[in-house]
């Protein structure tokens, strides 16, 4: 027994030393969220006011896509990667990415 008992200290150190590490990345990461707060509420107060423009530019692009698509203006590949884009965009978030992004 008394060979285990450095074993068990050792398992125990180490549980300790991974539990204090995950502890202070959570932490950082409380820290990171605070301060993009207050950012993130403004942005998504003003997402909102913008979104009903943002979905007229968003069907009128994607009967555009589709009219191109139609007439072999552009490929399947391509006028898909353009409504996925536009169908992420529908999603939300956007305007603080795009904020963010500055």
């Amino acid at each position: 027994d008394k060979n285990s008992a450095p074993e068990i200290k050792n398992v125990i150190h180490d549980a300790l030393q991974k539990v204090t590490m995950i502890h202070q990345q959570r932490l950082n990461a409380l820290k990171q969220r605070r301060k993009q707060g207050i950012k993130a509420v403004f942005a998504r107060f003003l997402e909102q006011i913008l979104e009903v423009g943002d979905s007229k530019r968003r069907k009128r692009k994607a009967q555009k896509v589709m009219k191109d698509l139609e007439n072999g203006r552009i490929s399947h590949a391509r006028a898909s990667q353009i409504l996925h884009e536009l169908n992420k965009r529908q999603e939300g978030g956007w305007f603080l990415r795009q904020w963010q992004s500055f």
